[in-house]
């Protein structure tokens, strides 16, 4: 994972946390990402959620940024939900039968982030406002 921290003058309020988590798929994920580069350009910072597969296909390592956004790679559970192995994307499904089966792994990314922000992922300060896809209610009062 790339890590950075926004800079916080000392004595005042640190920077807002930003916790992004697009749709399993590019064109959702390319886009948040072009938000979470905005944010973090403005001095938040900025935690993306992926998963290890979906990150290298965002077109260019996350380390080429010299923006302070946190990579946090989540495994992706593919064998619990009937899935094949490696569809860890929503342009990977064979088939749009196993669509129920791909937002049900997603959902299960839940416990997951919630430990991981919970445990503030090192110096992280606490969210101050989760992003997410529409296609991820999952995310709904996530701490």
């Amino acid at each position: 994972m790339s890590a950075g921290s926004a800079a916080a003058v000392p004595g005042t309020d640190p920077a807002p946390h930003f916790v992004l988590v697009p749709m399993m798929v590019a064109g959702h994920a390319g886009l948040m990402l072009d938000m979470a580069r905005t944010l973090s350009g403005r001095g938040t910072l900025v935690t993306f959620v992926m998963t290890p597969l979906n990150l290298p296909r965002l077109g260019r390592a996350p380390s080429d940024d010299a923006l302070p956004i946190r990579f946090l790679p989540l495994r992706f559970p593919c064998a619990e939900e009937g899935l094949p192995e490696g569809c860890k994307s929503l342009d990977a499904l064979p088939g749009l039968g196993l669509l129920r089966n791909f937002n049900d792994a997603c959902a299960m990314l839940r416990g997951t982030l919630v430990a991981l922000l919970r445990d503030r992922e090192g110096d992280a300060p606490p969210p101050s406002c989760v992003v997410s896809d529409a296609c991820h209610p999952w995310t709904g009062g996530l701490p």
